[in-house]
């Protein structure tokens, strides 16, 4: 998948209403370092976008003023990487490892999330499996304990609480 083109404001809100991590290429067509950087930064969204999950985008700010204003834009090219709508990080020139190195970023935070809630989808299916949640506070409500009597022997006892 190639970088979107973004030609309007709602255009990019759209985008970043449907994917956890949005990279945007900000850059002017009169500026030779964006130039440079423009082949690498479309083969990096060849191979790393994923649907939902990761995508790039470009901003032209010639034409997208309002877009540039909107982020502080100063300088072209500048990378941004925005999580769940917000800026997470940048990176301001044709820095190509920075700039690889954002999607490295990107990509591990979106493994960890994938882990998280494959855990949490495992966790749920073993709960379903060993009953309802009632018959797990039952087993938590169980109180057992000992000491030791004067004469050496041990007093073991289980209490159960009730509601």
């Amino acid at each position: 998948m190639s970088a979107h083109q973004i030609n309007s404001p709602s255009e990019l809100d759209a985008l970043l209403a449907s994917t956890t991590y949005v990279i945007v290429d900000f850059y002017a067509d009169w500026c030779p370092p964006c130039k440079m950087i423009a082949p690498m930064f479309q083969s990096l969204a060849s191979s790393h976008s994923v649907d939902g999950k990761l995508a790039f985008a470009k901003v032209n700010v010639d034409s997208q003023q309002q877009l540039a204003m909107r982020y502080g834009i100063t300088a072209m090219p500048t990378f941004l990487m925005l999580k769940n709508g917000e800026p997470v990080s940048n990176v301001r020139g044709a820095n190509a490892p920075s700039i690889q190195a954002m999607v490295r970023t990107a990509e591990g935070e979106l493994v960890k999330l994938g882990k998280q809630q494959d855990k949490m989808g495992k966790k749920k299916e073993e709960e379903q499996a060993e009953g309802t949640g009632e018959e797990k506070k039952k087993d938590s409500e169980t109180v057992s304990g000992g000491y030791t009597m004067s004469k050496g022997t041990r007093s073991d006892w289980k209490m159960s609480l009730t509601r």
